[in-house]
């Protein structure tokens, strides 16, 4: 005769074993909570454009600075305030810090000014490969486009408008 259980029986077994917690979700205390959504999508992004890895090899950054550039351009996307106010949103809301590997005792608004000012100096550099990459991750051909607009005019009575 067999006496194992069938596949129904592991089931119901299964569930009259469960062990459940009761839990008082107004007793539930937290801390050091932080964002990461946006924060996520933005560096998914960033990686998919291959800007870090451009940063080192193209621009002779190293890599601690283009971790912290990484952070700083995702931090102006999402939280776009001053160097001070977004050191400030980082270290208190923010979990960017430690998706771009950058330790939350190294960020302060002095960094982001002097991170600021090393892109700003390859700005030209990093637009042209962006341009190029999205150009090829997206299968984008760059047209430009010119309309004679110098002959058109309107016409009318201004009845009802405010």
């Amino acid at each position: 005769m067999d006496i194992t259980p069938s596949v129904s029986e592991k089931k119901v077994n299964t569930k009259i074993n469960a062990d459940f917690e009761q839990v008082d979700l107004n007793s539930i205390e937290h801390e050091d909570v932080r964002e990461i959504g946006a924060e996520w999508l933005c560096k998914q992004t960033l990686d998919k454009l291959g800007l870090g890895e451009f940063l080192e090899k193209n621009l002779s950054f190293i890599q601690p600075d283009s971790r912290q550039s990484q952070m700083h351009i995702i931090s102006r996307a999402i939280y776009p305030a001053s160097e001070h106010k977004t050191a400030q949103w980082i270290k208190e809301n923010s979990s960017v810090s430690g998706l771009c590997e950058v330790p939350i005792n190294k960020v302060n608004y002095h960094k982001l000014y002097n991170i600021s000012n090393k892109l700003y100096h390859k700005k030209r550099q990093i637009e042209q490969y962006l341009s190029f990459k999205t150009n090829e991750l997206f299968d984008i051909h760059d047209k430009i486009l010119f309309y004679d607009l110098t002959n058109t005019y309107f016409e009318g009575r201004k009845e009802n408008s405010q």
